[in-house]
């Protein structure tokens, strides 16, 4: 498989940025383990297939973390000699409360039974963070969703729930009473701190995280009157892809001022958007990833109640 930048094509390499794309978190965390960091050869030789099929098309609202799944079942089913998928969002009760769902539950080569919980995530620091490495500083575009609230939910609840029914995940994954069941967590994305400041990651992020900028609507409009950059919308599922840094660079997508402008008259209005950015007489392979907010932001506007 080529690492040739790419554009619209990446579609066509599910593979390599699901699971080559750095990671978000530190290897151990809350002590779980990453599964990236437990299958390195594995995944490096998946990369390198050529045979990896072209992704089919997927509508363009498809929630992002629906779509990441999609991928990553795509890789495993690509290296059954490494993985096989037993069970996927697999839904786990209390009686009948339900506990919550395991996204996957695998069968390594060695039969270990994997529980893998994945998750995609764009987290954004906060103007008025006096703490860059504290997780309740970084928040999602979408401001409920926060770096805190998804790291304990995912360490006290998602990943514990497997051992709280190994027999009858055993059971369901027909293999032997008893089997031992390793919880992993899988998580990719992007941290972006303010365009004015210098890139920032919060505590126990991995070292190599993919960064980028924020900017708020009104500092994008003035930016881009400029005239300074070149700039490539990203639509949603672009998103994904641009996780892994490189991937969507090519100088013939990068416009200008003038070509974003009317792009944005005739797209669909509203932020939050991503864009690649780069200065121009730069190499367009040095663009980098710039998150634009609403102005509001991270307030969370709730509906006014009618009178």
């Amino acid at each position: 498989m080529s690492n040739n930048p790419i554009s619209n094509r990446y579609t066509e390499l599910p593979c390599a940025w699901a699971l080559q794309s750095p990671n978000l978190m530190q290897s151990i965390l809350g002590g779980y383990r990453d599964f990236c960091s437990k299958y390195p050869l594995e995944i490096q030789a998946l990369g390198a297939q050529a045979n990896v099929p072209t992704a089919t098309d997927h509508p363009a609202r498809l929630p992002l973390g629906i779509y990441f799944e999609q991928q990553l079942a795509k890789a495993f089913n690509q290296a059954p000699e490494h993985w096989r998928i037993c069970l996927r969002n697999y839904p786990i009760y209390a009686g009948k409360r339900t506990m919550g769902e395991l996204d996957f539950l695998l069968e390594a080569a060695d039969k270990t039974l994997l529980h893998v919980e994945a998750a995609i995530k764009f987290y954004l620091l906060t103007p008025t963070a006096t703490s860059p490495a504290a997780w309740s500083n970084w928040v999602g575009p979408n401001a409920a969703d926060r770096l805190d609230i998804k790291l304990e939910r995912m360490l006290s609840h998602q990943l514990p729930m497997a051992a709280s029914v190994a027999a009858e995940l055993n059971e369901a994954a027909a293999r032997e009473p008893g089997a031992d069941i390793q919880s992993l967590y899988l998580m990719k994305g992007v941290f972006f701190s303010h365009w004015r400041t210098a890139p920032k990651r919060p505590a126990k992020a991995y070292a190599g995280a993919t960064t980028g900028e924020w900017m708020y609507e009104s500092e994008f409009w003035r930016e881009l009157a400029r005239g300074e950059r070149l700039w490539r919308p990203l639509s949603k599922l672009e998103w994904l892809a641009a996780t892994k840094p490189g991937w969507l660079i090519e100088p013939d997508t990068m416009l200008d001022h003038n070509r974003i402008a009317a792009f944005l008259t005739q797209a669909e209005r509203g932020f939050p958007r991503l864009f690649l950015s780069v200065t121009h007489k730069t190499r367009a392979d040095s663009a980098q990833l710039t998150m634009v907010v609403n102005d509001h932001w991270p307030e969370i506007k709730r509906p006014s109640r009618s009178t």
